[in-house]
């Protein structure tokens, strides 16, 4: 059930629409960030609850939340690490209270990275998580497909042995990734063209739903220390 409901790119948008990402930026943020331009980003929790009823959770508890399609209650499980990130707990428990405004049920979990780690890639345990992408000249792949699916990757590096066949917008993805971004130098007009696609990719089916970009933190330091970058 599970699957069959995130799967559905509808359920994706949904949640990303139902995000007030100018709120977590101003509130985390001090307003340093925008929100992201990978994914649509619009704060439209109307349309996010249309799309929801779409996907076959119409259905609600007597206390409002969520029902699957097989009548049981939809919850959404995070589990994350957070020492590494000490921004990623509150902007998850934004999140889940947005979530909560359309009616879709989450739990938020820290765990110890090493058990995080041992869950999410070697044992595909994890239903979701949170976590930092880097910016690598804007290139956000890598990162959006470290926990898409730990069985649709395995199919494709071992040529279909293992694993579970994924969907051709996925093996788009994974071959503009590791067969032409790492043979290409940022900035170049290939690389420039590879990430055009990636991110038309993205943008079109949400594999990850990210929250805010160029996001800056506040430092304070005394006048007397000298070489202090204060922009870049």
């Amino acid at each position: 059930v599970w699957r069959k409901v995130v799967w559905d790119v509808r359920f994706r948008k949904a949640l990303s629409l139902a995000i007030n990402r100018k709120e977590i930026i101003d509130t985390i943020y001090y307003g340093f960030g925008k929100p992201t331009s990978w994914i649509p980003s619009e704060y439209n929790p109307e349309e996010a609850n249309r799309l929801l009823d779409a996907v076959g959770l119409k259905k609600r508890s007597s206390d409002g939340w969520r029902l699957g399609p097989d009548g049981k209650p939809f919850t959404i499980n995070f589990e994350t690490i957070g020492i590494w990130e000490p921004d990623m707990i509150p902007v998850n428990e934004l999140v889940i209270e947005y979530w909560k405004k359309v009616g879709t049920k989450a739990t938020l979990k820290q765990i110890d990275p090493t058990l995080w780690q041992q869950r999410g890639r070697e044992a595909n345990e994890l239903q979701a998580s949170v976590l930092w992408g880097a910016h690598d000249q804007g290139w956000q792949l890598g990162y959006s497909l470290d926990f898409a699916s730990v069985l649709w990757d395995q199919w494709y590096e071992t040529g279909g042995k293992k694993g579970e066949e994924p969907p051709i917008w996925y093996k788009s993805l994974l071959d503009l990734y590791y067969k032409t971004k790492r043979a290409e130098v940022p900035g170049s007009s290939k690389y420039k063209e590879v990430e055009k696609k990636a991110r038309a990719l993205e943008y079109k089916y949400i594999p990850a739903i990210y929250i805010a970009e160029e996001v800056k933190y506040p430092v304070i330091a005394s006048a007397k220390l000298g070489n202090v970058p204060t922009s870049g």
